[in-house]
This record gives C-alpha cells, sequence and structure tokens, in this order.
C-alpha cells in the first residue's frame, strides 16, 4: 500500500471484512505470508509461527477466527 495511505485504518476495517466473510464460509484459521506488512499483522491479532517459513523464507503468521 502506498505510504499515503497507511495508519488511516482503512487497511485494518478491510482486513476485519476479510476475515467475516471468511467465518461465514465456514473458514476458521487464516495462514499468511508477508514481506512487509509483519508489525500490520502483529497489530491486527495474527502471531507469527516460530520455527515456520514459506519456501521464499519468509514467516508465517495465523490467527484463528472462531
Amino acid at each position: 500500500m502506498a505510504e499515503k495511505h497507511r495508519k488511516n485504518g482503512h487497511g485494518s476495517e478491510l482486513l476485519k471484512l476479510t476475515e467475516q466473510y471468511f467465518l461465514v464460509q465456514g473458514i476458521y484459521s487464516i495462514i499468511l505470508t508477508t514481506d512487509t506488512a509483519e508489525n500490520f499483522y502483529l497489530k491486527n491479532g495474527y502471531a507469527k509461527v516460530p520455527g515456520c517459513t514459506e519456501k521464499n523464507n519468509e514467516d508465517v503468521f495465523v490467527k484463528r477466527l472462531k
């Protein structure tokens, strides 16, 4: 996301909508990787999985929704 659009809450709101959609679809866990937004996901309740990386060596994050 462009720097000028960061820290205004739009990303967190979009993430909440996505999580709500997943719950309606019966998806209760989210697993993702990021190379730029670690603090964003940590702030939004995701946890870094210790000792787990994806094939490009990026950290893996997980959140249980229910």
